[in-house]
């Protein structure tokens, strides 16, 4: 049963309302309007303002139970040696069994007994402000269906997935992040949905699946192009088998601020989704900058919240009308197929195939001084020491392109894809692609993406970064060449398709916004170069004191004005990652 607390919250909710019943039968109906206001606040928030999602690494949850089976001597093998298929046999025999697995009194590692209390304290939570302060419980890097039927053990455990705690709740939530989980979420799912124990689960939920989907490490692993496209399909096919099976879904739209990792304009980014994926429910997350400018002053906070709330009626009353017109026509399929394994290659032969391109990025952006700058929640690398591309979260990836004024991640290998198609198709293929251009949503958004990505950027300032601070020439030349090259083709490309002289020839008040600003923040980048420049001569020499980033009050001033550099840059583009 809920917690004096939680009923305490109800009583103080309906004598909000006694009072106001009471002043307006007093004849003072004009002293209620605060007391309105704080009535209006507590229908949106409760008594706990803003829901809380939890968040955890699957790797963590099947490290957790490998150490929990193999203290407690559990099975003939530890959790984290078995096959998938034993995986989910094991999972579901402990859901129907009536032993409990953890102890009351935890004594494992630091992570797993923190990984198990936080099941515990999410129940303890929901006994004091109820299921609408947190129930979510999303789970990173989901790679198969025992990341997400052990989430259901944990719960089960700690009394969050019990008919003894009926007011307990937990919402199980994957993250398909890379383009290979991407491509891999529909059989996972099905593979889940076929489970009588997780349809029973489901059925709690009131048939209700919610599903995240990233765009920072899918744009991160295989480009903006195969980004966009293997969430698209994703989401199709996630739709489609959840109709099929009666399962009500909720996708929830992991977008960072930058186009890089997802973002632009929401009211668009809504309609270019497939038909069928939004029904009348949307989740996304909002991050960065983007909350500032979006959301800080009154005025414009409600034009945003009613763009998004129109996009989602828009997109709900169409899409009958979508899917009945046949909006994916199988020929636009096959070119986009096409456009984005060549991206595809393009993107990851530069990016993973190059032997040289980590010390390039390393060398020709602040990304070194950005892992120093005092903010953010988590480092800027998920393993200590490490320097391949794929350990380096998004954000710092993004950030450290932006800063440079690459911004490769938000255009790299759409040229190359294009160029290729018309070699291949000729002019029909161009006429073609513009036809799609005007027709497609999906299509129209990733070209305007790509546009804008392209307009923010500067060739001449990324390749002042690259002169100045990358030290080997010949490598500097290749890699850079390569990227110019790119950039090339895809403006040209860029172009052709919207029938355009320039970039955003069409979107006049966004290139005009680029021109008055560019003057006043490309000083700051020919500054920071210097700066950067003169701190790592510094460091080299070994006159920085080597302990400054795990010690910020260490930090000399020569680093400091780096990282100004790096804050004004930021402030100027509004953009980090």
């Amino acid at each position: 049963m809920a917690s004096n607390r939680f009923t305490q919250s109800l009583s103080n909710f309906y004598e909000m309302k006694a009072i106001k019943r009471s002043l307006e039968l007093a004849g003072t109906k004009l002293s209620t309007a605060k007391i309105d206001r704080f009535i209006f606040t507590i229908n949106i928030f409760g008594f706990h303002l803003a829901k809380l999602d939890i968040r955890q690494n699957s790797e963590r949850h099947r490290s957790a139970l490998s150490e929990v089976t193999r203290q407690l001597a559990i099975g003939d093998e530890d959790y984290g040696a078995i096959s998938e298929s034993e995986r989910l046999a094991w999972l579901q025999n402990e859901l129907d069994g009536r032993r409990p697995l953890f102890p009351a009194v935890l004594r494992f590692d630091a992570e797993t007994n923190e990984t198990i209390e936080t099941f515990r304290t999410m129940a303890r939570l929901q006994d004091q402000y109820g299921k609408r302060a947190l129930d979510t419980y999303i789970v990173s890097m989901t790679r198969s269906a025992s990341d997400l039927l052990s989430i259901l053990l944990f719960a089960k455990e700690s009394g969050l997935y019990s008919q003894d705690y009926p007011h307990r709740s937990i919402s199980i939530v994957p993250l398909f992040e890379t383009i290979g989980d991407l491509r891999e979420a529909p059989r996972i799912f099905e593979a889940l949905l076929a489970m009588p124990v997780y349809r029973k689960y489901l059925e709690t939920r009131d048939h209700l699946q919610e599903i995240m989907i990233g765009y920072s490490d899918s744009g991160n692993d295989g480009g903006i192009v195969t980004s966009n496209w293997e969430l698209y399909k994703a989401q199709k096919k996630l739709v489609e088998l959840a109709d099929s099976l009666g399962v009500r879904l909720r996708l929830f739209h992991g977008r960072g601020g930058t186009i890089g990792r997802g973002g632009g304009p929401t009211h668009r980014a809504i309609l270019a989704q497939p038909p069928g994926t939004v029904s009348g429910r949307i989740k996304l997350t909002e991050q960065g900058e983007v909350i500032s400018s979006k959301y800080s002053l009154h005025g414009i906070a409600v034009r945003n919240f009613e763009r998004l709330a129109c996009a989602v009626i828009e997109s709900s009353v169409t899409e009958e009308h979508k899917r009945q017109e046949g909006i994916d026509e199988p020929q636009w399929i096959e070119a986009m197929e096409e456009i984005s394994s060549t991206a595809y290659a393009v993107y990851r032969g530069l990016v993973y195939e190059d032997p040289d391109f980590v010390d390039f990025f390393n060398q020709a952006t602040p990304i070194k001084e950005i892992a120093q700058l005092r903010l953010g929640s988590r480092p800027t690398r998920r393993t200590k020491g490490s320097t391949s591309i794929s350990d380096l979260r998004a954000i710092p990836w993004v950030f450290a392109w932006t800063q440079s004024r690459f911004l490769l991640p938000g255009w790299y290998g759409l040229g190359s894809a294009i160029e290729l198609y018309l070699e291949r198709h000729g002019q029909s293929g161009l006429q073609f692609l513009r036809m799609l251009f005007k027709r497609w949503p999906f299509f129209t958004g990733l070209i305007k993406k790509v546009e804008t990505t392209l307009a923010i950027s500067d060739m001449n300032i990324a390749r002042y970064y690259a002169d100045n601070l990358v030290a080997d020439k010949d490598m500097r030349e290749r890699v850079m060449s390569r990227i110019e090259q790119e950039h090339a083709r895809t403006c040209d490309a860029v172009l052709k398709i919207t029938g355009q002289a320039v970039l955003l020839e069409k979107t006049e008040y966004l290139r005009r916004s680029i021109e008055l600003r560019n003057p006043y923040v490309d000083p700051l980048s020919y500054l920071q170069v210097r700066f950067i420049k003169e701190w790592r001569l510094q460091k080299s020499n070994e006159i920085a004191r080597t302990d400054a980033s795990e010690n910020p009050d260490l930090l000399d001033p020569l680093l400091d004005t780096v990282l100004m550099s790096i804050n004004g840059i930021a402030e100027g583009l509004q953009s980090t990652g």
